[in-house]
């Protein structure tokens, strides 16, 4: 699975889980949503991504598993760089 594949399956998991939480009966289940300040999105988001990020590594299949998951590594780095 190539990381490309990967970033879409990600994207509709998190789309698929989105709209199933927007049709839940809020008679039924509390859902609090509430205006996060600066730090507590960077911490939440830091949290996600660590661990899709984690999830991605551990799917790469390949005879050189390790230098394939420090090239992602490195390219994930280098896009904000």
């Amino acid at each position: 699975m190539s990381s490309l594949e990967l970033g879409l399956y990600e994207q509709l998991i998190t789309k698929l889980i989105s709209n199933k939480l927007q049709l839940l009966d809020d008679r039924a289940f509390y859902v609090k949503s509430a205006l996060l300040d600066k730090e507590e999105a960077s911490r939440y988001l830091s949290l996600y991504l660590s661990e899709t990020i984690k999830f991605a590594l551990n799917e790469i299949k390949d005879e050189d598993k390790t230098v394939k998951q420090i090239e992602l590594s490195n390219k994930i780095i280098g896009i904000y760089a």
